[in-house]
Formats: C-alpha cells, structure tokens, sequence
C-alpha cells in the first residue's frame, strides 16, 4: 500500500487537466512528444514540461525507439495500481478525450497536420488574406506543425521549399503535397540552420511555434538575411515565447521591437486564438536599411522584461 507522502505526489502530478489527459493517451499507445503536442494542440515545450512532471512522479515513462522517444504509463508496482483506479473513474465518451484520441491516432498513423484545425486554418488565412496580388514568388516554409500553412503558400508561390525538422514531418509532408496535387520541394533541416543557408527569397514563412524559447531573436536575424530585397515575412509565434522571469513583457511591442531589431519594417500585428492556443500573426517588410547589409542582432528577450525597482 502507497504512503500518503507518494499518494500526495501521484495526485499533485495527475491533478492537472492537461497532464491526466497524457495520461489517459499514453494508456492506450506509446506517443512521442510531437504527437502527444498534436493530439493535445499544445507547444512541444509546454506537453514537454508536464511529461517531465508525470515521469519524475513515476507516472509515466520514457522509452526508446532508435532516435525516438516515446511515453508509456507505468504498469507494474503501486503506481500502476493508482493508475488503473485513476483511469477507470474517466468518461471515456467524454468528448475532449474522444478528440484526443482521434488526433493522436493520426499522427501516429504519420499523416501530421492533415486533419484540418481551427489553429492551422485560421494561419492559413493569414497567408491567403495578406499575399500580394502578384503571388509570394520564391517562398521558403519553415515549420510544418500545421500543414494548412504549406497549402496556402504553395499555391500563392512560384517555387516552394519547406524545411521539415524530422524525417517523419517530411514524409507526412510529401504526402500531404501529393494528396492535394501541391508543388513544393521537401527538405529535412533544422530552420536555423536552413535559414542561414537560404538567400534571395522573395516570402519567408515561419511557424516558429516550435521554435526553441529564447531563440527568436537569432531566428529573425536569419531570416532576414534569408530574404531579397523587397522580401516579406510572416511569422506565427505563441504568446509563451514572451513570459520571462523577473517581469512580464508586452508581447506586441515586444515582437515588434525584435523585429525592428532584426531588420523589419511596416510591421503588421495579429493577435489569434484558436484550439486554446494564443499565437501572434506577424507580417512585415525588409527594411530598406537591411536591404544592402546585415541587420544588428536583436537583443535578447530578457533584455526587453522591465527592470524592478
């Protein structure tokens, strides 16, 4: 029989709605985290941050598939025996579950982003609403967590390059193309690196909601010398990448002074909510000042926290 000192740590891990709804996923499969982040609409970081919690509790593990990790419930021992109470008092119609099981069934069946959600089609009008008459020319996509993005792009761009951070993105990535009768050249690459290596772009698309936090300075500086002349930019990035320790930051005039950073101008804003996920909708211009030399690294997201007194 578990102590009360264990039951607290069980109950204060599983307490938590996000976090018993992994649990619940990973009772019926092994999920890596990238499919538990679809299954549940939330950022890798943030279902990375409640594994974390769930495993150091002893509630669910980790387990290795070649280069993948995936999460199981723990079985055998006192935690198992809490589990099985646990997970036998869930409505299993619920429908928030339901959902949950429907989407991770679909990325673990490798077809990422096909089945179309509120979040990825409201960027995807974005795009639509904000491309030039005269289309997006040579477009680079960099980030594919929401495949509804490549379907807008593609068919506003002359040629379309789309970097996929894993060889299992790109594969659902070239399906997804293929199933849609899209034209668009898919490479695996990590986006900094892609974007580094990219020059002459007349439209960067980035969906930096998984970009890794604190990097989208370095992200934007990049992606500025990626772009041509009168290039264009469209970022999506979460809310969360601007919640800092030791103060709170504005995120509208936060993105809008890294981007001035990093060599933008006519920056326009979109604050979006969809699938209880807050994103900001960027779109912005090379700066006539950035168009012949490297823009000046932004500073830091902490550097933009305001100081206590």
């Amino acid at each position: 029989m578990a102590r009360s000192a264990q039951l607290t740590t069980w109950m204060r891990a599983a307490g938590e709605s996000s976090r018993l709804r992994l649990l619940a996923l990973c009772s019926q499969s092994e999920l890596s985290v990238s499919d538990l982040g679809r299954a549940l609409g939330q950022s890798g970081p943030r279902v990375s941050r409640h594994l974390k919690i769930l495993c150091e509790a002893g509630l669910l593990q980790r387990v290795r598939h070649g280069q993948w990790v995936h999460y199981r419930i723990t079985e055998a021992g006192e935690a198992g025996d809490f589990l099985r109470g646990l997970l036998a008092q869930l409505d299993r119609t619920d429908g928030t579950l339901a959902h949950d099981r429907q989407r991770a069934r679909l990325a673990d069946a490798g077809a990422q982003g096909a089945p179309a959600s509120r979040l990825g089609r409201t960027l995807q009008a974005v795009i639509e609403e904000r491309s030039p008459a005269r289309g997006l020319g040579s477009a680079l996509l960099v980030g594919l967590q929401h495949l509804e993005l490549l379907e807008a792009v593609a068919a506003r761009a002359d040629t379309c390059l789309c970097i996929a951070p894993t060889q299992r993105a790109a594969l659902a990535t070239e399906r997804f193309a293929a199933e849609r009768g899209l034209a668009c050249q898919v490479r695996l690459g990590a986006g900094l690196n892609a974007l580094r290596e990219e020059h002459d772009r007349d439209a960067v698309i980035l969906e930096a909601l998984t970009t890794p936090s604190g990097a989208l300075p370095t992200v934007l500086t990049a992606a500025s010398a990626a772009l041509a002349p009168a290039g264009k930019l469209w970022l999506f990035v979460r809310y969360e990448e601007f919640e800092q320790p030791g103060g709170a930051l504005n995120p509208l005039l936060a993105l809008r002074t890294l981007l001035a950073a990093a060599g933008f101008e006519g920056v326009q804003l979109s604050p979006l909510e969809a699938d209880g996920e807050h994103v900001l909708a960027a779109h912005a211009s090379l700066a006539r000042a950035a168009r012949g030399a490297a823009a000046a690294p932004p500073a830091p997201l902490a550097a933009l926290a305001p100081r206590r007194s």
